[in-house]
């Protein structure tokens, strides 16, 4: 993967976060909000830490009301 697409991969994923930070009030049943997202200085890994959103119950259970999710893009 090119340095350019990676780039626009992460942009992407920065966007969805951001507007599911903008909405998670109109989030429904199972939905997350992103509290805190990184990525590493190389651009290839993204850490994001969510949380059930609102009064909804979370996607997993009631016992998993917060979440660690990693991506990484291999090239």
């Amino acid at each position: 993967m090119t340095a350019r697409s990676l780039f626009v991969c992460l942009l992407q994923c920065l966007c969805c976060v951001s507007c599911l930070c903008a909405h998670e009030d109109q989030l429904g049943a199972g939905g997350y909000r992103a509290r805190t997202v990184a990525v590493d200085k190389g651009g290839t890994r993204l850490r994001a830490a969510v949380a059930a959103a609102g009064n909804s119950s979370a996607a997993y259970g009631e016992d998993i009301q917060n979440l660690d999710v990693y991506a990484r893009c291999h090239s």
